[in-house]
């Protein structure tokens, strides 16, 4: 016969391998978004010959929304998700 005290453990133990897997996604997002600008910009630089102007534009909106949702990780994880 399953124990009620079992499940709340397991349920516990579930929750905080939901929060440790959700903070170990934040390097993945930090270098993500800015290596996708890079690859975006480098592509409309080489179509349009227009030197690094749009490789560093999107590197740049990449960093910016690699922050914004690393503060949103750090919220949900602070909260406990």
């Amino acid at each position: 016969m399953l124990n009620p005290a079992d499940n709340k453990d397991k349920n516990e133990n579930l929750k905080y391998l939901k929060v440790v897997l959700e903070a170990t996604s934040i390097p993945f997002v930090l270098l993500g978004g800015p290596m996708v600008g890079f690859f975006i910009g480098a592509f409309l630089d080489q179509r349009f010959n227009s030197g690094k102007l749009f490789t560093f534009l999107f590197v740049v909106l990449g960093f910016v929304a690699a922050v914004k949702e690393t503060i949103y990780i750090i919220k949900r994880v602070q909260k406990g998700i």
